[in-house]
Formats: structure tokens, C-alpha cells, sequence
């Protein structure tokens, strides 16, 4: 996923995804496995790890 903007989830996904956001992202909830770029900044809630 690419934007020209912010991207926002606000939820429990993204999970092996690469996305990218040339202002600010939001997640808020997992994002797990993948790759994630904000030119501006994130605000980020349970992003890598062990996935079960």
C-alpha cells in the first residue's frame, strides 16, 4: 500500500504487509511481519515481533 498522504488503521492488522506513507502513519494496533515507512513520522502500537 502507498499513499500520498497519511494511512490510519486504528486496528488489530497489517500483518505481513508493506506499506508506505510519504506523511504520517498510524497503526494502533499490530502490524506484526512487513516492511513500514513515514516520511513525517508514526505513532505505532505493537509493531514486530514473534507472530503465534
Amino acid at each position: 500500500m502507498v499513499s500520498a498522504g497519511d494511512i490510519i488503521v486504528l486496528g488489530r492488522s497489517c500483518i505481513n504487509s508493506t506499506i508506505k506513507a510519504k506523511v504520517f502513519m498510524t497503526v494502533k494496533g499490530i502490524a506484526c511481519d512487513g516492511e513500514l515507512f513515514a516520511k513525517k513520522g508514526c505513532d505505532l502500537h505493537e509493531v514486530g515481533g514473534q507472530m503465534v
